[in-house]
Parts: C-alpha cells; sequence; structure tokens
C-alpha cells in the first residue's frame, strides 16, 4: 500500500494550476514563444523588450517549452473597427494568489473583500461596460514556474518580466488595443505601477491597493523575511537531495496568514509550495 501510495502522489503535478480549484475550468491560457526571463529593460527603447528583457534566459533554452500565461476573463469586450478590444480592465493578484483567487474575492465576494462583490453587473467594476482580464502573476499557479519542472535553474524574473508577459498575452492573444484601467492588490498593486511605468500609452488609469512603489530588497523587514523563508527551505535535506524540486513545501508563515483570513481554505499544511 506504501508503494501505491508513493506512485500515485509521485504522479501527481507539483503544484495544481488554480489556487481556488473550484473555478479552474475559468482559466484559460496562452503561451509565448522565445520570450526573455531576466533581461535589462531599458525604457528609453521599448522595441528591444517587446519579447523580455535583453540578454535573459527562455524556457525553450532550457528545454522547458514556452513561457504560459494564464488568465480569466469576464464581462462585455467593445471593439474598434480594426476587431481589438477598447474597454479592458486587468487586475493582477496578491503574492501566493492567481486570478481563482481574484474571481473568489472580488467577482464571488468574500468577507475578506467586504463581502459585496466588486466586479459584476452593475458593479464598481462593471461588467456590463468592462471586458476584466484577472491574470496569473508570473511564477505562479497557472502561468509558467519553477514547479513545473525545472525547480532552481527555473530564471530568475522580475515585475517587469511579470507584466510584460501579460502585455503580450492582452496584445497577441486577447487582442486588447488598450487598457482602460490597470489594478491589483498587495503584489498586484506593486504590478499596477509597473505597469504605468512600462506602458504609459497603452493604459489609461491606475487603482493599485496596498502595493509598494519600492521593491523587496529595499525593505529590510521584507526583505529579512524572505532571506529567512528561503534559509528554511534550502535547510530541508530533501530540498538539497532534490536539487529543489519536490512536493510539499512547509511554509507555515504564509499557510498561517491564508488559515486566519480564509483567504485560501483549500491550501493545506503542506503549503505545495510554488518554489
Amino acid at each position: 500500500m506504501l508503494l501505491v501510495a508513493t506512485s500515485l502522489a509521485v504522479a501527481q503535478p507539483f503544484t495544481r494550476r488554480s489556487s481556488q480549484p473550484q473555478h479552474d475550468g475559468l482559466k484559460q491560457y496562452y503561451e509565448i514563444p522565445n520570450f526573455r526571463l531576466g533581461g535589462r529593460y531599458e525604457f528609453a527603447d521599448p522595441q528591444k523588450w517587446e519579447f523580455g528583457g535583453e540578454g535573459g534566459t527562455t524556457l525553450e533554452s532550457l528545454s522547458a517549452g514556452k513561457l504560459r500565461t494564464a488568465y480569466i476573463a469576464v464581462g462585455t469586450p467593445r471593439r474598434n473597427t480594426a476587431g481589438e478590444i477598447t474597454n479592458a480592465v486587468v487586475i493582477s493578484s496578491y503574492y501566493s494568489g492567481d486570478s481563482t483567487d481574484m474571481y473568489e474575492q472580488w467577482v464571488k465576494g468574500t468577507a475578506l473583500s467586504g463581502g459585496v462583490p466588486i466586479i459584476g453587473p452593475g458593479g464598481p467594476i462593471d461588467t456590463d461596460r468592462y471586458y476584466v482580464v484577472m491574470v496569473d502573476p508570473l511564477g505562479t499557479w497557472g502561468a509558467s514556474k519553477p514547479s513545473d519542472g525545472l525547480g532552481t535553474k527555473f530564471p530568475q524574473y522580475s515585475y517587469y518580466d511579470m507584466v510584460q508577459a501579460n502585455y503580450r498575452m492582452l496584445r497577441d492573444h486577447l487582442k486588447v488595443a488598450n487598457v482602460a484601467l490597470a489594478a491589483g492588490v498587495s503584489m498586484g498593486g506593486t504590478q499596477t505601477y509597473v505597469w504605468g511605468v512600462m506602458h504609459p500609452e497603452y493604459v489609461q488609469a491606475l487603482m493599485p491597493i496596498g502595493g509598494t512603489t519600492q521593491s523587496d530588497a529595499e525593505d529590510p523587514v521584507g526583505n529579512w523575511t524572505f532571506q529567512l523563508m528561503t534559509a528554511a527551505i534550502e535547510s530541508d535535506p530533501v530540498w538539497q537531495a532534490t536539487k529543489g524540486v519536490y512536493d510539499a513545501v512547509e511554509l507555515v508563515w504564509r499557510n498561517r496568514v491564508g488559515e486566519i483570513h480564509n483567504i485560501n481554505p483549500y491550501l493545506d499544511r503542506s503549503g505545495r509550495g510554488r518554489w
């Protein structure tokens, strides 16, 4: 029985593709070929980073396939004469969250978000007027991430990579001509600022919520917290033996936050960390 259970466990994916599995069927995907991660972004010359920063690493070069983006879209798209969407709203998730979390919080409405849906017909973000795209951040859940198989070989990436990958998805896949509003919570709020910096002519308005304009590396408390988490994981004999590719990372701090605030009751104590 032990051998059977072990085989079944190994056969499962390291991390599922949706934080809120009850909304998994709503999520859609788009792959971007030859997108460079971890490269340089010279804002004076956007053409150099249309598909990621200069000098970055593609997942194809690591035999990992194309870069995957993920999203949930709701609402009413309006199109120009070229067939492009002109009334899009882009919503970025908080750290450890994804589009299914934002759907649960802002479309369904939970106690954490005041119990009232924010996105919907006649709501603050009115789906009768706008086409709302909730995106997964690069490195988590439905988007390309280390636990897809590369583990620690996955290229280091930045907020710029996160935003630019989703920009390519919006422009090339959904054919969004411009964004009426970019919004997000926590890490999604930080991405909202980055949308404005990288694509000021593409995004008409910004609504960052609880997002910092300062990187975590410059925040001594935040930096210490992430260093502590990293050190705890890297000291694990299983992590060392598997070179960082294994299931069930014990993220006690993050899980406690999730339990207390009921952010994600489906995230068990094993964490299934996205590392």
